[in-house]
């Protein structure tokens, strides 16, 4: 079975051999040697599956530990999307992998971490400068990505290491907020959190909406009264 397809395969046996090949194969067969239809070299395999020791050797003979494929996903943002978190961690505490990289979608791995719930990944990849206030081409924030889930730990995680930054009120290229999200959702528990740090309800999108606007029914009535009460609408509510 060629070097490649063992790691892909996760054939246990001929991984062990990949394991000791790594000893002396030479340094331009680890790095250029890909499957065509996606770029991916031993270190994105090895990444996506979870493979630690695979992973230190290559990097220790030589592989670029931001390597990109053709989509220019690295090994960690492979390592984030598919939850390999020692793999993950080791690239960021050890190899001190690119954190901020970002792909052919203008994403990073905050993004991944973000939309697939990855906590123990995030709080890593923030510990190490991963930011949390940039958009990918579609101009969502890892944020954006956190609401839409309803994924309320890592939305919380997230406002509270942006404290110093609003990263509230950015809205992705329609002009949506995450608080706009929330709505669209029906998730009025994250509606809550976002209000508590700051999130505007009076931003209007491309379409002119505010969130409340795009918020249903019962929402957008509970909101409204919410927001009567602690005195942010001053208006009464028109069921």
């Amino acid at each position: 079975m060629a070097f490649l397809e063992a790691i892909r395969s996760a054939e246990t046996e001929d991984i062990q051999c990949s394991l000791r090949r790594v000893r002396w194969v030479g340094h331009a067969v680890l790095k250029d040697e890909s499957i065509a239809s996606t770029g991916r070299n031993a270190l994105h395999w090895a990444a996506c599956g979870g493979h630690l020791d695979l992973v230190e050797k290559l990097i220790a003979s030589g592989v670029d530990k931001d390597c990109k494929d053709q989509s220019d996903w690295t090994p960690l943002m492979i390592a984030v999307s598919a939850g390999r978190t020692q793999v993950a961690k080791f690239l960021i505490e050890e190899a001190r992998a690119d954190v901020n990289a970002v792909n052919s979608t203008g994403q990073r791995p905050m993004h991944y971490a973000a939309s697939k719930n990855r906590l123990e990944i995030a709080q890593c990849l923030l510990s190490a400068g991963a930011r949390v206030d940039i958009r990918d081409w579609g101009g969502t924030t890892p944020l954006h990505r956190a609401v839409s889930q309803g994924n309320l730990d890592m939305v919380k995680l997230i406002l509270e290491q942006a404290s110093s930054t609003d990263v509230t009120n950015i809205a992705d290229n329609e002009g949506s907020t995450p608080l706009h999200y929330a709505c669209e959702e029906d998730n009025m528990s994250a509606v809550r959190l976002l209000l508590d740090a700051g999130a505007s309800v009076s931003y209007k999108n491309k379409a002119g909406k505010t969130p409340l606007d795009v918020a249903p029914d019962v929402l957008r009535l509970n909101l409204t009264k919410l927001l009567t009460e602690t005195g942010v609408l001053r208006i009464k509510i028109h069921p």
